[in-house]
Parts: C-alpha cells; sequence; structure tokens
C-alpha cells in the first residue's frame, strides 16, 4: 500500500468515521499495532 493510500484509509476510517471501518464487533476493542504505528509516528515528528 503506498503511503498516500494508507493516509486516504487513516482519514476515512478514522478522522470521517465511514461506515465501513465502524464494525460493532471490534467497537469496543484496541488494535494494539495501530496503537503503537500511532505511538511512534507521534514521537517521531515531536522528535524532529
Amino acid at each position: 500500500m503506498t503511503s498516500n493510500a494508507f493516509d486516504d484509509f487513516i482519514d476515512d476510517c478514522f478522522l470521517s468515521g465511514d461506515e465501513i471501518c465502524r464494525i460493532s464487533k471490534y467497537e469496543t476493542r484496541i488494535n494494539f499495532f495501530a496503537s503503537k504505528l500511532i505511538d511512534e509516528t507521534l514521537q517521531e515528528e515531536k522528535a524532529a
């Protein structure tokens, strides 16, 4: 997946709240991989 495609996916699912990304089965679960990825990205931005 290209960086632009990934950015679009994140925007669609997490910022816009598209219905396809809100599956009730996962609403109360935490995605640790995604949380770690987001945390690492924020830490890199702070260090820059």
